[in-house]
């Protein structure tokens, strides 16, 4: 029973990540920023680390910088 009510708020968490559609650019500047995991959703190393948001932002802004704000408001949304 733990195991559900511990992976309700993961789901909850998913559901939110991939509703926001994040586009191609802002995926893969994620997934290959370290030291994060992006695809695993790795959350608390996502919203805490430093090094991996700056190297996303650097990354989107050199490749897609129109997408910054949606992806801004994408990290807001699951970090708080």
């Amino acid at each position: 029973m733990k195991l559900s009510i511990l992976s309700l708020p993961l789901m909850t968490l998913m559901a939110t990540v991939l509703a926001q559609n994040p586009s191609k650019c802002v995926e893969d500047c994620s997934t290959n920023a370290g030291p994060c995991d992006f695809k695993a959703l790795d959350i608390k190393c996502m919203c805490s680390n430093t090094d991996f948001q700056a190297q996303v932002r650097d990354c989107i802004n050199r490749d897609c910088p129109d997408q910054l704000g949606g992806a801004e408001s994408l990290q807001h949304t699951v970090c708080g």
